[in-house]
């Protein structure tokens, strides 16, 4: 099993979307690489290319801070759900 990646562009200050999709400025929308693309694509030698490979581990802050917003949203979500049901 390979590592995650995400594709970091340095010059854009963004990460790359799935699918050739654009860039994103959120970790969350960013798309996940396999391992061997990651690093070919983050070991282009090519001066106009600006793009960096990142291991996901290496991102763990971030995505614990994703996760703990997602958790607090849900539990947002079943407040109000409670206080809707018609019980």
């Amino acid at each position: 099993m390979t590592k995650p990646y995400v594709i970091w562009d340095t010059r854009n200050e963004l990460y790359w979307r799935p699918d050739s999709q654009g860039y994103t400025k959120n970790l969350w929308e960013a798309g996940v690489y396999e391992e061997k693309k990651a690093l070919h694509i983050g070991n282009n030698k090519d001066p106009n290319r600006h793009d960096k490979a990142i291991p996901l581990e290496d991102k763990e802050d971030e995505i614990n801070a994703i996760l703990d917003k997602a958790q607090e949203l849900s539990n947002v979500l079943e407040d109000w759900r409670n206080a809707t049901d018609p019980e």
